[in-house]
């Protein structure tokens, strides 16, 4: 049964809801759900856990982790991709109508041993501590299944996050991004910025 915590997963529900109930006899429909994202891209976000703590580290010298008890489930960027494809060249009789989550049961973590792996890449490279907030509350907390994917498509991550944050240390240490708090790794701020410059056509 899903239980959404915010009004974005509500409107993600929402939307598989009118997809899955009205498609055409002419077209497949099959819902991902992807577990959180890490790892190196043409446009990385560091408002994902794993990026920001490693940019932070990088950085900062400071991870700063709040909800250090909670769940997430993890996969590269890359691996997100091959299971996109592997849907796509799937049979449709297989895939039509489905529900996969996309990721893999090892990469299962808590937000805090997510930071410890980061403290321990980064610890490399220069001197690194952990802060922990206790006054924030997060309810986002869950340890997903994958078993599906795996059996039908035999869907396995193959990048491990350790090996996704040496990835994201690397590029910081070549120069590769700008300040990482720039409104370009940031979702939220993109859409902004997109919204701003929209120009409805009726108008």
């Amino acid at each position: 049964e899903l239980n959404p915590v915010s009004l974005y997963a509500q409107t993600k529900i929402d939307s598989e809801y009118e997809l899955l109930h009205s498609p055409p006899d002419d077209f497949n429909v099959t819902i991902l759900r992807f577990a959180t994202v890490f790892g190196h891209s043409y446009r990385p976000r560091f408002d994902l856990v794993t990026n920001l703590f490693t940019a932070q580290a990088m950085n900062d010298g400071i991870i700063t982790v709040y909800g250090q008890d909670n769940w997430r489930p993890f996969v590269h960027v890359k691996d997100l991709a091959r299971a996109v494809v592997m849907v796509l060249k799937a049979k449709p009789e297989n895939i039509q109508s489905q529900i996969f989550n996309v990721g893999d049961k090892n990469q299962n973590m808590t937000i805090m041993q997510v930071a410890e792996v980061v403290k321990e890449v980064v610890g490399q490279y220069r001197e690194v501590d952990i802060q922990v907030l206790h006054d924030i509350a997060d309810k986002r907390n869950y340890f997903a299944s994958f078993e599906k994917i795996k059996s039908i498509l035999g869907f396995n991550s193959k990048i491990s996050i350790h090996t996704g944050i040496e990835e994201i240390a690397m590029h910081f240490k070549n120069g590769t991004y700008k300040n990482y708090q720039d409104n370009i790794y940031s979702n939220v701020q993109v859409t902004k910025e997109a919204i701003d410059l929209f120009k409805d056509p009726m108008n």
